[in-house]
């Protein structure tokens, strides 16, 4: 683990201290957990943004987001995020899970 020294508002140290009363953890727990939490949250946010723009495509959108390629779709829809794929990019991936299938049997 890297150790970093950082400044945190007050504004945002309120609410960790009122958590801190009520569950007993360590400050330093409690900001490490807040940090998970919103760079995930970050890291997805920028995935769909990205993806929105055309500068990512599903693959990369789904790596950032730390998501599979059906979790990340699954996201994009329900936000109302229109495919990025070309009809050409979905047939060939049709046809590549076609292939995939039939090697299967």
């Amino acid at each position: 683990m890297k150790t970093i020294q950082v400044q945190i508002p007050a504004k945002i140290l309120r609410p960790i201290d009122k958590i801190q009363r009520f569950n007993g953890w360590p400050k330093a727990r409690l900001i490490e957990q807040a940090m998970h939490f919103g760079v995930r949250r970050l890291a997805l946010e920028m995935a769909v943004d990205l993806y929105a723009e055309g500068k990512i495509d599903l693959s990369n959108a789904a790596s950032l987001a730390n998501l599979s390629a059906g979790e990340i779709m699954e996201v994009l829809a329900r936000r109302g995020v229109g495919s990025q794929l070309s009809e050409e990019d979905y047939f060939l991936a049709e046809q590549s899970a076609s292939e995939f299938v039939k090697s299967l049997k």
